[in-house]
């Protein structure tokens, strides 16, 4: 591992209690964070065992744990995993307490996809009795029904399609009941659910996980937290979180990044570090991905500084049509640009289209969610048309940390297509020019 910077080594330096990490694009926070287990297992006489590192994907668990392995003789001994993987070790390691709270006995995981299909077909059956919505809206209604506004909900109740949506929930609970089976969300909820309950067991989860560690802190749901909160010893915590709020793209899966901005509200005190040198990126486009997240109020402030300085190109392209766009796309494309480069795109519809035009050439293709991440050398940002991008579905500040993510990948070049409509331009170009 490399040197570490006086940013990173502040954050990476053992100490107890509860320490939030606020980093910036590139600013090597999966570096700080191992940096920060291998100081506690050495300065804090922590046992590999009594280490917890948690994340939102196997993968990100993996690599920490990998990496860990290089400098820490007993790395295999930490439990690494995401949320759901905790809980779903919980609930079967203690297979007494889930028949007790829940009457369940041995169960199996539904995927996400065997659940949306489930529920998509469940809807497409009774289609006629929500009032002629598409099955894709009653899909949405039926998994972010929780999110709309006080007056949408009460229409959607005056109406009777939230007695419809409680009728389809009902019956999948039943079809999981008489299989045995869990979803992730049914997994967090068990365990909380136990571990509130259960003063004994909970203390016994919070002396073998002294220390826990987080990653990509600003993607903590509300059942997320709570679960490191029943984890937690009220008089003593110990937590090392780590995320940009500046990236939270996941509110369709609840994400609250009011956790990752103002932790001083949920936690009595806490060491907060920022790190803010940027290893990715030429300095034209961190001010560029700045701007694009400046209008947002409801964010961390950090400065963020480049380490590789000047040198970097953004280039802005109009298209007036989708053939148009296509065809500066390949323009690009065929110019004998250096490096890796990556198409990116607000949906997968959109991307479909353009790989069926362009083909799998050697270029990269993902959606902006995807790519969080990752960095190539040049990157084309497709599709920038009001009701394209940003999403008319979704908040407009979460739509303006998409753009964020998606300029943010480029380290050399980053090239905009836009969409002008009656002569103005799109929202989001108006705000990063």
């Amino acid at each position: 591992m490399g040197m570490l910077n006086n940013e990173q080594k502040k954050a990476a330096k053992f100490t107890e209690g509860i320490s939030v990490v606020i980093a910036g694009a590139g600013s090597g926070k999966t570096k700080t964070l191992v940096k920060r287990i291998e100081n506690t297992l050495r300065d804090g006489s922590v046992k590999p065992e009594e280490i917890l590192i948690l994340t939102f994907s196997r993968k990100a668990a993996e690599e920490i744990r990998e990496r860990s392995g290089r400098e820490i003789a007993d790395a295999h001994k930490i439990t690494a995993g995401t949320f759901h993987s905790l809980c779903y070790r919980i609930l079967s390691e203690n297979p007494e307490l889930l028949l007790e709270n829940f009457g369940i006995g041995k169960f199996s995981v539904m995927s996400e996809e065997d659940e949306e299909k489930f529920l998509s077909d469940m809807v497409a059956s009774r289609i006629d009795n929500f009032m002629g919505l598409s099955n894709k809206t009653v899909f949405y209604l039926l998994k972010n029904l929780h999110r709309l506004d006080d007056s949408r909900k009460k229409t959607l109740t005056d109406i009777g399609i939230t007695r419809e949506l409680d009728s389809v929930r009902s019956d999948f609970e039943l079809y999981k009941k008489e299989r045995s089976l869990m979803t992730f969300s049914d997994l967090i909820f068990c365990a909380n659910s136990i571990l509130s309950k259960d003063i004994a067991f909970r203390e016994k989860m919070r002396q073998r996980f002294r220390y826990i560690f987080v990653d990509e802190f600003q993607d903590t749901s509300d059942d997320n937290f709570l679960l490191l909160k029943n984890l937690m010893p009220d008089d003593r915590p110990n937590l090392f979180a780590v995320g940009d709020d500046w990236q939270s793209i996941y509110g369709f899966r609840d994400a609250n990044i009011d956790y990752m901005i103002r932790p001083h509200k949920y936690f009595r005190s806490v060491s907060k570090y920022f790190l803010t040198v940027n290893y990715r990126s030429r300095r034209e486009i961190i001010r560029i991905s700045e701007r694009a997240i400046k209008r947002n109020k409801n964010r961390s402030r950090k400065k963020i500084k480049s380490a590789s300085g000047k040198g970097g190109e953004i280039v802005f392209k109009q298209y007036d049509s989708w053939k148009d766009e296509i065809e500066i796309i390949k323009q690009i494309l065929s110019q004998s640009i250096s490096g890796t480069n990556c198409i990116l795109y607000r949906n997968n519809y959109y991307g479909d289209r353009i790989k069926k035009e362009i083909g799998d050439c050697w270029v990269s293709f993902s959606t902006i969610h995807g790519s969080k991440g990752l960095e190539y050398d040049n990157v084309i940002l497709c599709g920038v048309e009001d009701g394209v991008f940003p999403c008319a579905f979704n908040s407009l500040e979460e739509e303006r940390r998409l753009l964020y993510v998606a300029l943010s990948r480029a380290k050399e070049k980053l090239f905009i297509l836009y969409k002008k409509t009656e002569s103005v331009e799109p929202l989001f170009i108006r705000e990063i020019t």
